[in-house]
């Protein structure tokens, strides 16, 4: 998304540059306010980028585990190592942690909190959405304060799938 706002942004700047070259009143003004537009649109999204380095940093000494060892890991009775699968995927998607880096005790308030001072843009907060788009129940059964680790979020994620199945 922040791609298309930078090219869109590049659009309007050249398009501005023809106009004060072709001499068209308000052309570079229009220009100039086009060129910060763009030079605040860069300087979000390299520091976007920096943070999300910064918090995988933060995993970079643990060992990535395969696939089969975080199916026995994150096991459960009652989910399919598929669905526990799909659930780590979607947690690595939100997060920006590889999904080999997780572990059942990591907590959404410490180890996989984000970076101090970019709380807001981080997607942790959509996680509760996700979660129930994916495997059903309501976000509020979700919450990262009530489920505050990946264990804890997984067994709300067996009770929801649990209870969509017929008996």
């Amino acid at each position: 998304m922040k791609k298309i706002v930078l090219v869109i942004g590049v659009v309007f700047f050249v398009v501005g540059a023809i106009g004060v070259i072709a001499g068209i009143r308000g052309a570079l003004a229009s220009c100039l306010v086009t060129a910060l537009v763009l030079l605040v649109g860069l300087w979000v999204c390299l520091e976007t980028r920096r943070m999300v380095h910064r918090k995988r940093g933060r995993f970079h000494a643990r060992a990535e585990l395969s696939v089969d060892r975080l199916k026995s890991l994150f096991s459960s009775d009652t989910l399919p190592g598929s669905d526990v699968l799909r659930f780590l995927t979607r947690v690595e998607n939100v997060t920006d942690v590889p999904k080999g880096k997780l572990r059942p005790d990591d907590r959404f308030a410490v180890e996989l909190a984000p970076e101090r001072g970019w709380e807001f843009d981080d997607r942790l907060n959509l996680l509760p959405l996700v979660l129930a788009r994916d495997f059903g129940g309501g976000a509020e059964e979700y919450d990262l304060a009530l489920n505050p680790s990946l264990r804890v979020l997984l067994t709300a994620v067996e009770r929801a799938v649990m209870r969509q199945r017929p008996i």
